[in-house]
């Protein structure tokens, strides 16, 4: 067995003198010109201009996107309260007990309890939207009445 390793390089340095090496690449006797580096025409975008989107497709886009920024933090709000008001309604068994002091052991929630989570959660993002949409609703109609009273 020690001679393994000796017999192992043997066989390498006779395979890599008896395998011909790959012939290097020569490099062109005339090197080919260069071609000009060009931007397509409509390649990029133009600029943004805010009169793109009419203010309605604006305040619908701030509304999704509030909504889906929202919906992490709502599921783990309402898996917490799922949990809290499991762990009261059980008489306090620590087998209920809410996220922070689970084990191994606790219990899990079945799949409809999981379902009914998620879709509370939803619905609390879904308010979280609306309610962006109609402070911000107020706002810029407070805004536009300050000018037409401001206005000569």
């Amino acid at each position: 067995m020690r001679r393994f390793p000796a017999i192992l390089a043997a066989a390498a340095l006779a395979w890599t003198s008896a395998v011909p090496g790959a012939r290097a690449q020569e490099a062109p006797a005339v090197p080919e010109p260069a071609l000009p580096v060009r931007a397509a025409p409509d390649a990029l975008p133009g600029a943004f201009v805010p009169e793109d989107r009419s203010p309605f497709l604006t305040g619908l886009r701030r509304f999704e996107i509030v909504a889906f920024g929202a919906f992490p933090i709502m599921l783990f709000y309402s898996n917490l309260g799922f949990d809290i008001s499991r762990y009261a309604r059980s008489g306090y068994d620590p087998f209920y007990a809410p996220w922070p002091l689970k084990s191994e052991y606790s219990y899990k929630p079945t799949t409809p309890e999981i379902l009914a989570s998620i879709g509370t959660a939803a619905l609390l993002s879904v308010g979280v939207g609306a309610l962006d949409a109609v402070i911000r609703a107020s706002r810029t109609r407070k805004a536009a009445a300050k000018a037409r009273v401001d206005s000569p």
